[in-house]
């Protein structure tokens, strides 16, 4: 059989068991299973940050869930998660203080570190490791820490943690890091033999070659380049290097948010790094306005509408206007931001900004373009609720009060509302007389899917559906998710029915909508990836090995 039927097969098997779970175990109320607490120091894995009653989930997370599948798990973990839901859930997952599985291996905690690491939480991956027992000369936990060490541009820091690991120095990362070690203390002969190994054996994406090889020289980079991981951000800060337009498209989470928080790179660059931190849930609100608030913008309000500055600059208006008699102008700047945002990413961090003002607006009379915005911002806040009545508001007196091109408008917001709370739109559609026809988000499948990765995910939720391990599911549903398996049908049924059975519909219901939000903007076109493992992690065979710096 081949790996597609056999993904479709265990795919069919998961939906099933996801029914049996949501009428069964979940509906009938069974209680968690026990799990003794104890005040000595925890392993990487169990130690957290959230517990229960601070926004994490219960210390029964992993039960039922197997050490084996949640490493291989761990390793397919999208640093740039698919959505701001999907990116917040995999965040509460691995900041949770929780037991993990009977028999975890010391790796499983260093693979989640670095999970939190590359996909923007770095300084908790720190905290973490330090409240934690794991070992000093643990490979991942010191990868981890290398990774948010570069990040936070402390090179010296990273290169000190390969001479703490004892095993697992021949992997892809070390080595390459090993170049860039040798080339800060102008030891150019062996970073140049570093790379030759590397070169020879294959292990060098096109950005990799580009930035060690001028590393090593050194030399000015001929072209810009697109920084994806830590490492290659760390390699371009050191060359003083451009970066390539887009690169924001590909960047993972920490990239993304060390950019926004660097006050020496320019303005623009670190508002996009932010608005797309935000759309994959690495950056938050106080995140964005502190940055905002803090950007030179000079409320230029003639900025054209493609310039990411004119967002400062509107904000920073807006922040002026705390008088009672610019209500209404307050109310129509706010919603200019979020109705002529060009890309997901401005419009989702306009939201974000906005929402306690939009909140604050709520009884306010304001014109229906205005309800129209106020009800996305409520939608992307997770406020449905709210969405309706500003969808109610924007009919006035009814649909043959607003133009042909507000009602239109109006039904495709109802529409969106349908997939984020069925109920909240049935009430107002009704109310209008219109038809609910909820969209789902159409993409082209990602090229080269890899079909037996996809299957191993797959069965990894079989698995925890069939011992009702929430975690596993989690984090099934997440990797189902990835960018590299964009548009597959298959993933995107398997991933919501994973995420049900995992008791968070509610999560699901925010991801369906946030992706379908997406499809309506021009540049939602999907990217061709590859699904791979991280490709810094596998194990490397030097050839000859010059002594560490």
């Amino acid at each position: 059989m081949s790996a597609n039927k056999n993904a479709g097969a265990i795919a069919g098997a998961l939906i099933a068991g996801v029914l049996t779970l949501s009428t069964g175990a979940h509906a009938q109320g069974v209680a968690p299973v026990a799990v003794e607490e104890t005040s000595i120091a925890r392993d990487a894995f169990s130690t957290g940050i959230l517990g229960a009653d601070a926004g994490g989930f219960g210390s029964d997370l992993w039960a039922g869930a197997s050490a084996a599948e949640l490493e291989r798990l761990l390793v397919l973990t999208p640093s740039r998660p698919a959505s701001p839901a999907m990116g917040r859930l995999l965040q509460r997952l691995l900041l949770t203080t929780a037991p993990g599985p009977q028999g975890a291996p010391a790796s499983l905690g260093g693979r989640k570190l670095l999970a939190l690491a590359r996909v923007g939480r770095y300084d908790d991956a720190r905290t973490i490791a330090s409240l934690s027992s794991a070992a000093q000369d643990d490979q991942w936990v010191n990868q981890a820490l290398a990774v948010a060490d570069l990040l936070d541009a402390d090179l010296s820091g990273a290169c000190s943690r390969e001479d703490r690991v004892n095993a697992g120095r021949d992997a892809l990362f070390w080595v390459k890091l090993r170049v860039l070690c040798y080339a800060s203390e102008d030891q150019f002969d062996s970073a140049d033999l570093t790379l030759g190994v590397l070169r020879e054996q294959g292990s060098l994406s096109d950005a990799d070659d580009a930035l060690l090889t001028a590393a090593s020289i050194p030399a000015p980079l001929k072209k810009p380049v697109a920084p994806k991981t830590a490492l290659q951000l760390a390699l371009l800060r050191r060359l003083s290097g451009a970066t390539a337009a887009g690169y924001e498209g590909s960047a993972d989470g920490g990239v993304l948010l060390s950019i926004a928080r660097n006050e020496e790179t320019d303005a623009r660059t670190r508002l996009v790094a932010a608005t797309h931190a935000a759309a994959i849930g690495a950056a938050r609100a106080p995140t964005l306005k502190a940055l905002f608030a803090g950007v030179d913008a000079a409320s230029d309000m003639t900025l054209a509408d493609d310039d990411i500055l004119i967002d400062a600059a509107r904000f920073q208006r807006i922040a002026k206007m705390t008088s009672p008699e610019f209500l209404r102008d307050r109310a129509t700047l706010i919603a200019e931001a979020v109705r002529i945002a060009p890309s997901f990413p401005r419009a989702y961090a306009a939201a974000l900004v906005y929402a306690e003002d939009v909140s604050a607006l709520e009884g306010v009379i304001v014109a229906p373009d205005e309800a129209a915005a106020f009800a996305i911002v409520s939608m992307a806040n997770g406020r449905p609720e709210a969405a309706a009545r500003w969808l109610q508001g924007m009919l006035g007196q009814g649909l043959n009060t607003v133009n042909e091109k507000q009602a239109l408008e109006f039904i495709d917001l109802v529409n969106l509302l349908g997939v984020l709370d069925g109920r909240q739109a049935r009430i107002v559609a009704a109310a209008a007389n219109v038809q609910i026809d909820p969209p789902r988000a159409r993409f082209s499948a990602a090229d080269e899917i890899d079909r037996e990765r996809l299957g191993a995910i797959i069965a990894a939720g079989f698995g925890a559906a069939s011992s009702n391990a929430r975690g596993q599911l989690a984090l099934s549903a997440i990797a189902l998710t990835s960018p590299a398996f964009l548009g597959d049908p298959v993933a995107d049924r398997v991933a919501a029915a994973a995420l049900t059975a995992a008791g968070l519909d509610d999560v699901r219901r925010r991801h369906e909508f946030e992706t379908a939000w997406k499809a309506t903007f021009p540049d939602s076109e999907a990217v061709a990836v590859t699904a791979s493992a991280h490709d810094e992690d596998g194990g490397f065979a030097p050839s000859l090995k010059p002594q560490n710096p």
